[in-house]
Formats: C-alpha cells, structure tokens, sequence
C-alpha cells in the first residue's frame, strides 16, 4: 500500500485534453513540448519535422515510456482505489513491466522509471546487442537479460519467463 501511495505522488499528469494547454507544454518539467520545423521537401507541400532529440533520452521512445510511467500510476490508483476490496483477480501489488528491446525503448522506460522510483523494468535483448548498448543498459534502473531471439520470434508468456517476470505484464505484446 506504501508503494502505491509513493507513485501518486511522484507521478502528475498535466491535463491531456485541453488543447489550449498542450499536454507537455515547454515549461513541465518531466516532459518538453517537441519542438516542430517547417522544411522544404521537393514534391511536397506543408511539411514539418518533429525533433525528438530534445527529449530526455534523445530518441521518440520517450513518449512511449512515459506513456507507460502514466500508466503504472493508473495501475496502482486501481490498485489503491480498490485495496479493500481486493479479491483473487487483482494483484496485491504494481506488477514488474517486461519489454523486449534492442536498446533504446529499454533505456527510456528505465530512465523514466529510474526518475519516479518506480520498480526497474525488465529488459530482455538480444544477445547480438552491441556490447556498448548493453554497458548503457546494464548502467541505468534496469534488470537486462539476454536471449538469442534469432531463433524465432518470442511470445509474451516466453518473454515474462526469460526475465522471471511470470506475473508481470510484457509491454512487447500487441495485446497490451
């Protein structure tokens, strides 16, 4: 119950439907807005570019990963919300979040994590990862396993066991 109580309090979510006040205006502080350029393109009328190097990480899977710190606030609200009343279908506490990642959505969910307090996820990579990616990994809020996934593609329940998150939830998976 501690736990939950902390990640509503580390986590605010800025409004996310007022488009008067964007929902990571430049002055948040987890969040920039990203900056956006018109540029010429041959052929093409009305183009701009997003530029997502300014994010934390530098790379567009910080939006996915914070759209998954958001989402582990909302698990443990549910899980607050509901503390007494709380039957065999619910977990008694925030499970672990499992990802399949060649490195850069690994090291932005680890960093967001890292930034809330919340628990480290669980990375899985391939073991053809470059030694300087998995050096990286293995240095930010993440527990990094290694699988060879040349062999075939992993499901959610092989993922979860690779990374002895079996009650966890796999962000690979389409289903999620």
């Amino acid at each position: 119950m501690e736990r939950e109580k902390r990640i509503l309090k580390s986590i605010i979510i800025p409004s996310e439907n007022d488009p008067l006040r964007p929902e990571f205006p430049p002055e948040h502080p987890r969040f920039p807005a990203t900056p956006t350029y018109k540029i010429e393109v041959p052929g093409f009328k009305n183009v701009w570019l997003k530029d997502e190097s300014v994010n934390p990480t530098g790379t567009h899977k910080d939006r996915m990963a914070w759209e998954m710190t958001a989402v582990y606030r909302d698990f443990a609200r549910g899980l607050w919300l509901k503390r007494g009343a709380i039957n065999g279908d619910l977990p008694r506490e925030v499970p672990r979040l499992t990802l399949l990642s060649a490195g850069n959505a690994g090291a932005s969910l680890a960093h967001f994590f890292a930034k809330y307090q919340l628990p480290p996820p669980k990375i899985l990579i391939p073991s053809s990862t470059p030694r300087e990616r998995i050096a990286k990994l293995q240095s930010l809020h993440a527990d990094v396993y290694m699988v060879d996934t040349e062999r075939k593609s992993l499901t959610a329940r092989e993922i979860k066991q690779l990374t002895n998150n079996e009650q966890g939830i796999d962000l690979t998976s389409v289903r999620i």
